[in-house]
C-alpha cells in the first residue's frame, strides 16, 4: 500500500500541476468557470462510501486525496472522462447498477462492479469482490455489458489520463 500511496500522490500532484498551468494559460475563462482539485476529502463523504462498500485500500486512499469539483479530463483517448470523488461516487452508479427513475436495481449489472469513472457513458469499474484495483470497462449502448480489463491497477489508470506526451490534453469545466 505504501508504494501505491506514493504513486497515487505523485499522479495527483501532476494533475494539480496541469490544472494550474491551464488556469495560468486562460485566467479569464477559469475565473468564470472555476474548477478545483482539493486534496483532502470530507470525512463524511469517506465515511458514507466506506459504509456502503468494502473498498480496496488503494482506492480508499485515492478517494481521500482526490476531490474534484467541476473537472473532466479530455485527451485523444477520452472524450469527457469524469473520475468520481467520494461525494460523487453514489450518484456515479446511476444508470449502471441502479435506475433512479424506476427506483430499481439493474439486475444485468455485475453486482460487485463499482463505477469509479465514466467517459461519455462508458463505465470504468473496479470489482469489489477482489482486493486489487484492476480497472474494467465496457462500451455502453450495445445491449449487454462486455467488460474487459482496461488497466492493471488504479495507478496505471490515473497515469494514463495524466500522460501529456502525444495527447491533446486539457481540463474541461463543462460537465
Amino acid at each position: 500500500m505504501e508504494k501505491h500511496a506514493k504513486e497515487i500522490d505523485a499522479v495527483i500532484e501532476k494533475m494539480q500541476g496541469i490544472l494550474q498551468a491551464m488556469r495560468e494559460q486562460d485566467p479569464d475563462f477559469y475565473a468564470k468557470y472555476p474548477m478545483q482539485l482539493i486534496t483532502e476529502a470530507e470525512e463524511q463523504a469517506i465515511q458514507s462510501v466506506s459504509e456502503k462498500w468494502r473498498l480496496p485500500a488503494d482506492y480508499l486512499y485515492f478517494l481521500k486525496q482526490y476531490v474534484p469539483e467541476s473537472v473532466s479530463w479530455n485527451t485523444d483517448e477520452y472524450i469527457n472522462l469524469d473520475i468520481y470523488g467520494a461525494k460523487d461516487l453514489l450518484e456515479g452508479q446511476c444508470g449502471y447498477n441502479y435506475n433512479p427513475v424506476t427506483d430499481e436495481v439493474i439486475t444485468e449489472w455485475p453486482s460487485d462492479y463499482l463505477v469509479i469513472a465514466s467517459d461519455e457513458g462508458d463505465p470504468y469499474c473496479i470489482d469489489l469482490s477482489r482486493e486489487d484495483t484492476v480497472i474494467y470497462t465496457a462500451e455502453h449502448g450495445t445491449g449487454s455489458w462486455d467488460f474487459s480489463v482496461a488497466y492493471d491497477n488504479l495507478v496505471s489508470f490515473c497515469t494514463a489520463y495524466c500522460n501529456l506526451e502525444g495527447a491533446r490534453s486539457c481540463w474541461n469545466t463543462m460537465r
